[in-house]
């Protein structure tokens, strides 16, 4: 029988690696839903608990081993992921700021030039 947080490990690297496929075919990366980072949050919550439940039978030592090793592999992408997103956000931010100036611009010389008339 195998130790629960070996599945509960496995089980989040696959949902990691689902995430990130999902993330890669979206044509906007910058519209991911919020309920989807919170479920994203959840599951690193748990992983990080799995960790600590860490197996102490002999025979789940390399499976362990093996586990922790693929899911620290996906969570190295995940982060890179993110990282990424991270920065689309930021410039997008960015560039709706500058639109809104940009905005506030062309309605201040409409207004001037009304005035003027």
């Amino acid at each position: 029988m195998r130790h629960p947080a070996i599945e509960v490990l496995e089980a989040t690297r696959n949902e990691y690696e689902s995430w990130m496929a999902r993330l890669d075919k979206a044509a906007d990366p910058a519209a991911i839903s919020p309920e989807s980072i919170r479920k994203l949050s959840a599951m690193v919550q748990k992983a990080g608990e799995a960790l600590e439940q860490r197996p102490q039978e002999n025979g789940a030592g390399e499976e362990w081993h093996t586990t922790v090793g693929a899911y620290s592999e996906s969570l190295a992408r995940l982060h890179k992921k993110l990282e990424h997103l991270g920065i689309s956000l930021r410039v997008r931010r960015m560039q709706l700021s500058g639109a809104r100036v940009h905005q506030q611009a062309v309605r201040s010389w409409a207004e001037l030039t009304q005035n003027l008339r």
